[in-house]
């Protein structure tokens, strides 16, 4: 089960049963997500809107996607 539990810092910790939950925060204007492991990306609020977007579409693409790195 997956659940958005905000903190009193104003942060929202987006956590599905696991060990580890990424935290989400703003900082000014920009979206900031840190991982379980402490790094972190910093996006602009239009950049993170689009995300859930970008995962629906990613779940339902028959192409399979590759890290160009």
């Amino acid at each position: 089960m997956s659940t958005l539990k905000p903190n009193i810092n104003g942060e929202i910790r987006l956590c599905c049963g696991g060990k580890g939950c990424p935290v989400v925060r703003l900082v000014e204007d920009r979206v900031v997500i840190t991982d379980d492991y402490g790094s972190e990306i910093n996006i602009s609020s239009e950049e993170a809107g689009l995300v859930t977007d970008a995962v629906a579409s990613l779940l339902t693409s028959d192409e399979v996607v590759t890290d160009s790195k």
